[in-house]
């Protein structure tokens, strides 16, 4: 018996049951832009985005949650992105002139019971994350204390740092990022923004003295980046990217020093495809495991609605659904509970944001696809894939079987094309192979609720 690992077949628990619950979190907040962090100095999870605490309430404020209540933390006078404890001090980034009566400019700090200013950014600060004990600032601004430093400045002695030279992008705009990590002891950073002089995008690597762009960057006129962490010793980047565009994967790739390659499946959009915008947003290590929320649909072919679970290996989803305008926008962990702000619906009922997890601690998965083996014969019970000619396929089933949700991959489990279903007396399933590169390839399908799968060699 021969195997081919990744295959991507779907399994479902006998009860696909909620595993998102509302978290209660008080308050209007109109958009979903909004960043969660878990301040473990004072045992909070801190709530960071345009919440105000009624409809009519002008002021913005952080929303705390604290012993199983909820209460409210400082008056902004315009929005905020993000939080960070750097040592004794609580730091808060944004797009802000004022916090309670302190005039600042998009960064505060709170220590010693008050607000107090924490340097002058130009422009918005996206993110701020403490990578290997020192505070980044990520954002879209350009000046930091009147240095230029086009989005990126790190904490240094009491005062801001920027990186020399800074990036530039090609159009000489100031980048707009969203998210640092350091890899191999190099810093990179991931959002909107082109080096010259060949338009590189969307993903650049300091090296001590300059900037550049990692395996090219990104592909495709509307990509982005959005996220970045290190997981099982490679380097994970989200984002607003497919394979169509000539990306190593779709919304996720991961980078091992040398090269951007796809993982065993892609995330992709409500048509359940590659081509379909869909966006990786953030991400959350936890129990040694990725998990992944954005605005996406499906992950390597399967139901995962706004969220999905990595463990290097394979993909889960989950039966939970979103509304349209609900994006998963932050992941955080407050005493070992997995929240996430997630929008305005969930399983058709309206939410606040704020919600939380109370499935499988495991995050074992409803809708996974699993590293199985493949008989030659058995597996396909009954199915073949004949050959029509230039390209063309059919594939062959005992009459009157119904094929659902039939799926081709190529043998590395990224799935290809999504070929639909067939009712009895429909005829068969056709398909053409004309764009794709020959060699071997898996059909799955489902017949009766029971998966199936056969392989095939494609050529002209």
């Amino acid at each position: 018996m021969r195997s081919l690992a990744f295959v991507g077949l779907m399994a479902c628990s006998s009860l696909c049951a909620q595993n998102w619950v509302n978290a209660g979190m008080p308050g209007y907040n109109p958009t979903s832009v909004i960043k969660l962090y878990t301040d473990a100095e004072r045992d909070d999870l801190l709530v960071v985005g345009l919440t105000r605490l009624s409809q009519q309430s002008p002021p913005f404020v952080i929303m705390r949650y604290h012993n199983g209540t909820w209460e409210s933390f400082g008056e902004f006078q315009n929005g905020y992105m993000d939080a960070e404890r750097f040592g004794d001090t609580l730091v808060i980034g944004g797009l802000f002139s004022q916090v309670d009566d302190v005039v600042v400019e998009n960064a505060t700090a709170y220590y010693n019971g008050a607000w107090h200013p924490y340097g002058a950014f130009d422009s918005s600060i996206r993110n701020l994350k403490l990578i290997n004990g020192e505070l980044y600032a990520i954002g879209g601004f350009a000046y930091v204390d009147g240095q230029l430093c086009n989005g990126i400045a790190k904490r240094v002695g009491g005062h801001w740092q920027c990186f020399d030279p800074p990036p530039q992008s090609a159009s000489s705009s100031s980048p707009d990022l969203y998210d640092a990590e350091i890899y191999q002891g190099e810093l990179y950073a991931c959002g909107v923004v082109s080096l010259p002089p060949n338009d590189e995008r969307n993903i650049i690597r300091f090296n001590g003295t300059s900037w550049d762009v990692p395996g090219g960057g990104m592909f495709g006129g509307f990509a982005s980046g959005r996220c970045l962490t290190v997981y099982q010793d490679e380097l994970y980047l989200g984002g607003g990217f497919t394979v169509a565009d000539g990306n190593a994967g779709n919304c996720i790739m991961k980078w091992n020093g040398t090269a951007w390659s796809g993982l065993n499946g892609d995330l992709q959009g409500v048509f359940n495809d590659n081509l379909t915008r869909a966006t990786a947003l953030s991400f959350l290590q936890h129990d040694g495991k990725l998990l992944v929320g954005g605005e996406f649909s499906y992950v390597a072919g399967n139901q995962a609605n706004r969220f999905a679970v990595w463990d290097g290996a394979k993909w889960c989803g989950y039966s939970d659904t979103f509304g349209p305008t609900s994006f998963c926008q932050s992941l955080a962990v407050f005493h070992d509970t997995v929240f996430a702000a997630c929008g305005f619906e969930l399983n058709g009922q309206p939410i606040n944001q704020v919600i939380k997890w109370v499935g499988d601690p495991g995050f074992e998965g409803e809708w996974c696809n699993s590293p199985i083996g493949v008989e030659e014969r058995s597996s396909a019970q009954g199915l073949s894939v004949a050959p029509l000619g230039a390209g063309a396929y059919q594939l062959m089933a005992p009459v009157g079987t119904a094929i659902a949700q039939a799926r081709l991959f190529d043998p590395t489990g990224r799935m290809v094309q999504y070929l639909g279903s067939t009712i009895p007396g429909a005829g068969p399933l056709q398909f053409t192979l004309t764009t794709h590169a020959e060699g071997l390839y898996v059909l799955q399908v489902n017949v009766e609720g029971m998966p199936r799968a056969v392989r095939f060699n494609h050529t002209y």
